[in-house]
C-alpha cells in the first residue's frame, strides 16, 4: 500500500530523510564513545548500550529543529510523566523514533504512540466502521510515522536497518514503509565506511628476539 509512502515523500524532502538516516548513524557512533568514556564493567556496559543509544539518537534528531522550513523537533513528556520522547513535526506529518529488536518488527506498546497513530484511521458515522484516512487532500490529512532502527548483531556501533514505517491505529502492524537503507544505498555505504575508518587498528606487531637484537 504505497499511499502513505507517496504522501510522506510529497511532504518530506529527500534532504530531510537523508538527515534522519545520518542522525541514526551518528547516534550509534556517539553511543560507543559515550560509554567507553566511562569506567563500566562489561555487564553494566552492555546493559547501558540500548538506553544510551536511544538518548544519543534523540539528541541528534533534536538538532534538526528548524533546519528545514516547517520542521520542528521537540522533547515531549509522556502521559505517565516518566519518559521524554522526541516528536518531529513536518507539515502534516508527525514522527517519533523507536528501537526494535530486528528490522521490521514493532516497538513495545506505548500509549503515546497509539494516540499519535489514531490519525491513521477515520470513523464513518454512517456505517460505524473505521477506515484508512483519506490522503488525497494534503492540507487536511495527518499521518503518523515511526523511525525504527535496529543494531547490527556483529557491530553495535552501526544500525543494520533504518526504516520509516506507518503503523496501524493500534501500532500492531504497518500499513506502509520506507526503507532508508534501500532508498539511499550510497549514503549508507559512505556512513558505514566512515565509521569503519574510525576504528583503530588493533593489530600487534611482535618482533622476534633476532629482530630485536638487530634494532639494538
Amino acid at each position: 500500500m504505497g499511499i502513505f509512502r507517496d504522501y510522506f515523500n510529497r511532504l518530506v524532502i529527500n534532504d530531510t530523510q537523508r538527515d534522519i538516516l545520518r542522525s541514526c548513524f551518528e547516534g550509534y557512533k556517539n553511543t560507543s564513545s559515550l560509554i567507553k568514556a566511562q569506567d563500566f564493567q562489561y555487564g553494566p556496559q552492555k546493559n547501558l548500550y540500548s538506553y544510551a543509544r536511544i538518548a544519543s539518537i534523540d539528541n541528534c534528531l533534536l538538532a534538526l529543529n528548524n533546519k528545514y522550513d516547517g520542521l520542528m523537533a521537540n522533547s515531549v513528556l509522556n502521559n505517565a510523566h516518566n519518559y521524554y520522547y522526541t516528536l518531529i513535526t513536518i507539515k502534516n506529518v508527525k514522527m517519533t523514533v523507536s528501537a526494535v529488536n530486528f528490522p521490521g518488527s514493532q516497538p513495545r506498546e506505548s500509549l503515546f504512540r497509539n494516540e499519535l497513530a489514531s490519525c491513521q484511521v477515520k470513523f464513518d458515522v454512517y456505517d460505524g466502521k473505521f477506515e484508512l484516512c483519506d490522503l488525497k487532500n494534503i492540507s487536511e490529512s495527518s499521518v503518523y510515522a515511526m523511525i525504527i532502527h535496529s543494531p547490527a548483531l556483529d557491530n553495535p556501533k552501526q544500525p543494520t536497518s533504518v526504516q520509516i514505517v506507518f503503523p496501524n491505529e493500534t501500532c500492531t502492524g504497518y500499513l506502509d514503509r520506507i526503507d532508508l537503507f534501500k532508498k539511499y544505498p550510497e549514503l549508507v555505504e559512505a556512513l558505514t565506511r566512515e565509521e569503519m575508518e574510525r576504528i583503530p587498528d588493533k593489530a600487534e606487531v611482535k618482533l622476534s628476539v633476532q629482530q630485536q637484537e638487530k634494532l639494538l
